[in-house]
């Protein structure tokens, strides 16, 4: 499955949006050891709550060809190719690409590395059965053509699923239940460990799938569950309220999207 790394290397990172650019140079600085500890499964919350939400809406993958639009450490698609998918594993940043092509170097799954911006992704339409854009286009500024590049990598009735913090609660006190929620109408940046995430509401996410020409289908909010919550209080309160929502779109056929 997939071919030599010799082959899928490609550098095409000077194809980067201009909007895009200080957020790629920030994620470029991760370090190897805060790689390294994200590992094979990911943080808590991805071991927790976005993984398992976004196997269920994966269903089974073998055989399937995914882009992990977004890849990160590449964690996710490591996991999607052992469980027989065709990944390719799509990350504009210097040190989470690195590490990527390293570990299919040492450990090879067949997964295709690309090197780009989502935002000025090309070549690739109409490739993919599934994309996903993992915790991805919230780190975005140019999240439109973002979109609309994940959307036009389907095949027709192809899935599109995107998971976000949830624009309730990201810009929420959430040191306490009940959960505070300020001024979530106004869109902005907010200061991350590594560049910062945008804000942005429901609506504007649902609205850009579907101008693209997508058919949102399904939302998935995972929630805690009471036995992690009991034996991790400083993560309850995600027991309570939503602290991420998925997506789940697809390229209809025939649909008409109006």
């Amino acid at each position: 499955m997939g071919s030599t790394m010799d082959e899928t290397r490609r550098s095409d990172h000077a194809d980067v949006s201009t909007g895009n650019a200080a957020n790629i140079r920030a994620w470029s600085t991760v370090s190897q050891e805060e790689l390294d500890a994200f590992g094979d499964e990911g943080d808590f919350a991805r071991q927790h709550l976005l993984t398992p939400a976004l196997l269920d809406f994966l269903g089974p993958v073998a055989g399937r060809a995914v882009l992990d639009a977004g890849a990160g450490n590449g964690y996710l698609s490591r996991k999607l190719a052992r469980m027989g998918a065709a990944v390719t594993a799509l990350e504009p940043s210097d040190g989470p690409y690195e590490y990527i092509t390293t570990r299919e170097a040492d450990e090879p799954l067949g997964i295709t590395c690309i090197k780009q911006d989502l935002s000025t992704l090309r070549g690739f339409e109409s490739r993919f059965d599934t994309v996903v854009a993992n915790m991805v286009l919230l780190d975005i500024a140019d999240y439109q053509p973002a979109i609309a590049n994940c959307l036009a990598a389907l095949k027709l009735d192809g899935r599109f699923i995107f998971s976000l913090e949830h624009p309730f609660t990201d810009v929420a006190d959430r040191t306490a239940l009940p959960i505070k929620l300020h001024d979530y109408f106004s869109e902005r940046q907010l200061p991350r460990a590594h560049g910062y995430n945008f804000h942005r509401t429901l609506q504007t996410y649902v609205d850009a799938v579907a101008d693209c020409g997508g058919l949102v289908v399904r939302i998935k909010e995972p929630r805690l569950a009471r036995g992690i919550a009991q034996r991790h209080p400083e993560r309850a309160w995600s027991g309570s309220v939503p602290a991420f929502i998925l997506i789940k779109a697809m390229k209809p056929d025939s649909a008409s999207v109006t």
